[in-house]
């Protein structure tokens, strides 16, 4: 596939709305739709924007406490379908499953955290404590007590 490819769809889900308006303008601009979940649903619609819930794309609420609200094949299908392949087309059209250009997300630096400890924790508790686990979790922004890119001295949890 060559050239550049318009963006239609962009998923949108943030803790942390600190510049969120500015992209919102520039993307509403260029005719983007919006898709969203719970918080960032209500800030983009309070911005004066057009917005579509996640939930009403998958046919399912937020659960578990909003830790899960876009694991869902329409979501992830939207997102990985490739655009080009004849057979993804047709799931596509099929399952209903819309095209998903650019995707903006992102929780709380340590709720990020909490969830890759307790999968760990899960992980060791059906194999044992002497179980290897490694997980790489890269930090892209910036967060208070920690240098940008990375967890304190490392990359990875272990």
């Amino acid at each position: 596939m060559s050239g550049i490819k318009r963006i239609k769809t962009a998923l949108i889900s943030v803790y942390h709305k600190d510049g969120l308006d500015e992209i919102l303008r520039l993307l509403n601009k260029d005719g983007v739709k919006f898709l969203s979940t719970g918080g960032t649903h209500s800030f983009i619609k309070s911005q004066g924007y057009d917005c579509d819930t996640v939930e009403s794309l998958t046919g399912y609420p937020s659960i578990l406490g909003g830790r899960v609200k876009t694991l869902h094949p329409a979501v992830f299908g939207g997102i990985l379908r490739r655009r080009e392949l004849e057979s993804d087309i047709k799931d596509a059209e099929q399952y209903n499953i819309p095209e998903i250009d650019l995707v903006i997300v992102g929780g709380s630096f340590e709720n990020r955290y909490r969830f890759a400890v307790e999968i760990v924790k899960e992980i060791r508790s059906k194999c044992g404590d002497d179980f290897p686990v490694s997980l790489r979790y890269s930090v892209v922004s910036k967060t208070k007590g920690y240098r940008s890119g990375a967890m304190p001295g490392e990359d990875y949890i272990e």
